[in-house]
């Protein structure tokens, strides 16, 4: 197929048009607007026979969802690009589905579309005028084909209030995700449309695809979630139009493959979920996730979507999860989708949640207020001490694990007996109970550039195994946060936040799984989980010096070829 291209007339196929659809397949032609290009929209199933058929011309291939390589790309600085469809999915295939019949798409729909790719994506100069005179023109044609007095609309404030009336703008988190490759859309239209209800970080929204459900994963979604210290408030299956206005949404942008090999299907349930101890992501992290407020939210959508496909073999992999980035997103979307007598219990929950923590700890939480960062279920809070005039600790537990304080003060007093390193508690509260302070010559060991001398996980093995010899087993317990550390090898413990009993000891080996060992103990410890159970010193010299060395450059390559992958996958996010 060798087709000039064109714009079409009013209430009529272009030539491209035309040949596709006498091939069986719907197209709009998008013509030549701008930096775009000629393109063309489809349906994601039709977007390779498309191409096939438009080989050897220059033609973008657009699709409905933006996957199957259909997406538009922004530039999004370190974040690299961002793709995202070109048009809200709800106006995408109402479009293409207008555009199927005959004759065709009107003369006001082909001036809408010019208008849209002119106003929102980028194809402007620094006046915010249409980017050429051509691209001007086109649209002053395309609005008297359709009748529109084009007069008025000499800028792209303009152009998008006609867009706003007639049903066009883009929603908010579009906008958002545009303006990081459009100053105008950031710096004026943005803040134009009014202030947007911002909510602190720490709540989300997860959604688990259709083919993760047919593969029985739901309730392994739901744990790993769980398992990173998100409290689920809600679990809301998604069926008729609740599924349908989901998956239409702007977060649910790309049900399609993305960067796998599989689709995972349209959203089917979601939860709701929240973390009273959100943490900022690093640079790192921010650079890749730009509108990320939580650090873990992204960690529990990787935790759930390991969960998943650790057993789907790597020709059938798919992207089970998506979710929301910030608490404002959250909660737009959750108002878009849930009646308010639905919504309505979940912004109670979230409120005195928050409101409880806060007084817990005497002001709101700040993620730099605990020692290493949150754990799983609790938090070690440094607050002033009147009294004293230095610092106390508090561990103040999630609402979720509040059940397990009692049985964690229990072991932790009994120990203090027998264990110097063991922290005293000085007061209790529901939720929450304060240590001694382990002294200004102590550093939490998550601080240190490097792994702990040999002579304290020595000391650490021996705490642990008394602990396990009275039937104790810690759950989910991350060294980092918890030990203190001198220059001369002195070691101070906060003790632990959860505790599982059993009427008979507790080895060493069952207290941590390799995968949670190997990504909050390793760090700390420098050594391998194998070598660490076996206690012996040579080992773990030997591994310390020599082993975790080596081993640490061969993970520093391995990151860097991860983010190689990742900027070949152009940015995807899903």
């Amino acid at each position: 197929m060798n087709a000039p291209l064109h714009l079409a007339r009013p209430g009529s196929r272009s030539t491209l048009e035309r040949s596709l659809w006498e091939a069986g397949i719907s197209t709009i032609d998008l013509g030549p607007v701008g930096a775009l290009g000629t393109a063309v929209l489809v349906a994601d199933g039709d977007a390779a026979r498309v191409r096939a058929l438009l080989r050897g011309q220059a033609v973008k291939v657009y699709t409905l969802s933006g996957g199957q390589a259909g997406g538009f790309s922004v530039q999004a600085g370190a974040a690299g690009a961002i793709t995202l469809a070109l048009f809200p999915a709800r106006l995408a295939e109402d479009l293409l589905q207008r555009a199927s019949g005959d004759p065709g798409l009107s003369a006001a729909d082909r001036f809408y579309i010019g208008a849209y790719l002119a106003t929102y994506f980028n194809l402007v100069d620094a006046q915010a005028r249409p980017a050429s005179v051509r691209g001007l023109e086109q649209i002053r044609r395309l609005a008297s084909d359709a009748g529109i007095n084009v007069e008025q609309y000499r800028d792209r404030a303009a152009l998008d209030a006609c867009l706003a009336d007639a049903g066009w703008r883009p929603p908010i988190d579009m906008l958002e995700r545009l303006g990081l490759g459009d100053s105008w859309i950031r710096d004026r239209l943005l803040p134009s449309l009014g202030p947007q209800d911002s909510q602190p970080p720490g709540l989300a929204v997860y959604f688990c695809r259709e083919r993760a459900q047919k593969l029985g994963a739901v309730d392994r979604m739901r744990n790993a979630i769980a398992a990173e210290g998100m409290e689920i408030l809600a679990d809301i299956p998604l069926t008729g139009d609740r599924a349908e206005q989901v998956r239409l949404s702007t977060r649910g942008g790309n049900w399609g493959n993305g960067p796998y090999p599989v689709s995972g299907g349209p959203p089917v349930r979601l939860w709701v979920a929240l973390d009273v101890f959100p943490v900022p992501p690093d640079t790192r992290t921010r650079a890749r996730h730009p509108f990320l407020d939580n650090a873990r939210t992204l960690a529990a959508k990787l935790a759930a979507r390991e969960a998943v496909l650790q057993d789907v073999e790597s020709a059938a992999q798919f992207n089970p999860v998506h979710s929301t980035d910030t608490s404002t997103e959250a909660l737009r979307l959750l108002r878009q989708i849930l009646e308010p007598t639905e919504l309505a219990p979940i912004t109670e929950t979230v409120e005195d949640r928050q409101a409880d923590i806060a007084r817990i700890i005497t002001q709101p939480w700040r993620a730099d207020m605990a020692s290493g960062g949150p754990d799983i279920a609790a938090a070690l809070v440094t607050l002033p001490d009147a009294t004293t005039g230095g610092g106390r600790l508090r561990r103040v537990y999630r609402p979720q694990y509040r059940a397990d304080q009692d049985t964690a003060l229990e072991m932790h007093q009994a120990l203090v007996s027998k264990w110097p390193d063991m922290l005293a508690v000085t007061q209790s509260g529901a939720g929450w109970h304060d240590l001694d302070a382990p002294g200004a010559e102590f550093h939490p060991v998550r601080d240190r550039a490097h792994p702990v001398p040999v002579s304290v996980t020595e000391r650490l093995r021996a705490l642990l195994e008394a602990v396990g010899e009275t039937g104790a087993c810690p759950l989910g317990w991350a060294p980092g946060s918890a030990l203190w550390i001198t220059g001369n090898g002195q070691l101070r413990c906060a003790g632990f936040d959860r505790i599982a009993r059993s009427t008979a000891p507790v080895p060493l080996s069952e207290m941590v799984a390799e995968a949670f060992y190997t990504r909050h103990w390793y760090p700390v410890l420098g050594l391998p989980r194998n070598v660490f159970l076996s206690g012996d010193v040579k080992r773990m010299r030997l591994h310390r010096w020599l082993v975790y060395p080596l081993r640490s450059a061969m993970m520093r390559g391995k990151q860097a070829l991860r983010a190689l992958r990742d900027r070949l996958r152009r940015g995807y996010r899903g």
